[in-house]
C-alpha cells in the first residue's frame, strides 16, 4: 500500500520502514496460510491506513506551514508520481496473463477490472464483477479517496479552527455508516470487508495522532510507561492476528480496527524517534522499502501461483513477491521518485524544463 511512501529516500525514517514491513509481512503471511492467521491480514492493512492517515496529515500541515495553504498541484502531482508507475506495471501484468493467457478464466472480466483500478473505485459497491487476482486494489481506492478529500477537510477544519470537531464528526460519520453496513450485510459479515466505511476510522485516527502528537505523545510520559503501553499494543496487534473467520466477525470491524489503528499509531510514536535501528531490523526496514510494490503484487501472485504450482504456491508467492518487488522500487519506483524530485526543482526555480 501507499502507506506513507510520499517522502524522499534521504527524509526516510528506519523505523517507519520497520513498521511498514511489519505491515507488509502481515498481509504476505495472511495469504499465505489464511487458515492460521485469520486477522493478520486485517491487522497490517489497518497499520498501513493509520500510517497514511498520519504521514499525509503530517504532509499537508507542513504545506499549510510555509506556505499558508496546501500546494494541491504539488500535492497530486506526488501522489501520482508515487503510486502510478508500480500500479501500471501491475496492471500490465495482470492483462498479460489474465487477459492474454486467460490463466484464471476470467479474461471477460479484465476491461472492467481495468476501468476500476484506474479510477481507483474498487472499494464502492458498484455490482461489478473484479477478476479475482485484483480483488486487493479496494485498500488502495481507499486511501486515493482519503487523499482527494482530506486535504479539503483539513483546510476548511483550520480556518475554522475547529480540527477535534472535525476529526470527531468524521468518526461519527463512519461509524455509523460502519453500523449500517453491518445491518444490511447481516449474517454476511464479510460482505462489507472492501468497504469504505469499514476502515475509514483507522485513517481518521492516524490524522488525529498527527495532529494532536505533541500532546498524546508528550515528554512527560516516563520510559517505563513507555515501554508498557509498547508490549500492550505489540500484545494486541499479534492477538489479533490469531482471530479466526476475522472478517465475518462484526467485533473487528467496530472494536478491532479502531484497537488496530490506535495500537499502531503507538508503534508509529515509538518508531518516528528511530531514525536508526538495530541491525536485527535491517530485513524489516528493507521489506518496508518495498512495501508498496509487495503489496500490489503478492495477492495476483499469490492467486496466479496457487492456479500453476498448486503444491508450492505458499512459498513460492513469498519469494516471487519480494524479487518482483525489489525490482520495482530499482526500476520503476526509484526513477520515478528522482523524476518527481527534479520536477520540484525546476518548479521552485521557476524554469520550464529542458527540451
Amino acid at each position: 500500500m501507499a502507506g506513507g511512501h510520499g517522502a524522499g529516500v534521504a527524509t526516510r525514517v528506519a523505523g517507519l520502514d520497520a513498521l511498514r514491513g511489519v505491515a507488509i509481512a502481515l498481509v504476505i503471511l495472511r495469504h499465505a496460510w489464511p487458515e492460521g492467521l485469520g486477522g493478520a491480514g486485517i491487522v497490517g492493512v489497518t497499520m498501513f491506513f493509520a500510517l497514511s492517515g498520519f504521514l499525509i496529515t503530517g504532509l499537508l500541515q507542513s504545506d499549510i506551514t510555509k506556505r499558508g495553504r496546501v500546494d494541491y498541484a504539488r500535492f497530486y502531482a506526488h501522489r501520482a508520481f508515487r503510486l502510478l508507475p508500480a500500479l501500471l506495471a501491475v496492471l500490465v501484468a495482470f492483462v498479460i496473463v489474465d487477459g492474454l493467457i486467460d490463466l484464471l478464466g476470467q479474461r471477460d472480466r479484465v476491461p472492467l477490472t481495468m476501468a476500476v483500478a484506474l479510477t481507483y473505485t474498487a472499494d464502492l459497491p458498484l455490482g461489478v464483477s473484479m477478476a479475482e487476482s485484483m480483488g486487493h486494489l479496494w485498500t488502495l481506492a481507499i486511501e486515493e479517496q482519503f487523499y482527494l478529500l482530506w486535504p479539503l477537510a483539513l483546510v476548511i477544519a483550520l480556518g475554522a479552527k475547529k480540527l477535534g470537531a472535525t476529526i470527531a464528526l468524521g468518526f461519527a460519520i463512519t461509524t455509523v455508516a460502519l453500523m449500517t453496513s453491518i445491518a444490511i450485510a447481516a449474517p454476511e459479515v464479510e460482505r462489507i470487508y472492501g468497504l469504505p466505511s469499514s476502515w475509514a476510522s483507522a485513517m481518521l485516527i492516524g490524522a488525529g495522532a498527527r495532529i494532536y502528537r505533541d500532546r498524546l505523545d508528550s515528554e512527560r510520559w516516563t520510559q517505563r510507561t513507555r515501554a508498557i503501553v509498547l508490549a500492550v499494543a505489540i500484545a494486541l496487534l499479534a492477538a489479533a492476528s490469531f482471530v479466526p473467520e476475522a472478517k465475518s466477525n462484526p467485533a473487528m470491524y467496530i472494536v478491532g480496527g479502531p484497537m488496530i489503528a490506535v495500537s499502531a499509531v503507538i508503534l508509529i510514536f515509538a518508531a518516528e524517534r528511530r531514525t536508526t535501528t538495530p541491525r536485527w531490523f535491517t530485513p524489516l526496514v528493507l521489506l518496508g522499502l518495498i512495501s508498496y510494490a509487495a503489496y500490489l503484487w503478492n495477492y495476483p501472485l499469490t492467486i496466479w501461483l496457487r492456479e500453476v504450482a498448486p503444491g508450492h504456491w505458499r512459498v513460492l508467492a513469498p519469494i516471487a513477491t519480494i524479487g518482483i518487488a525489489t525490482a520495482s522500487w530499482l526500476a520503476i519506483e526509484r526513477p520515478a521518485r528522482r523524476l518527481r524530485n527534479r520536477v520540484d526543482a525546476r518548479r521552485a526555480r521557476g524554469t520550464r524544463p529542458d527540451r
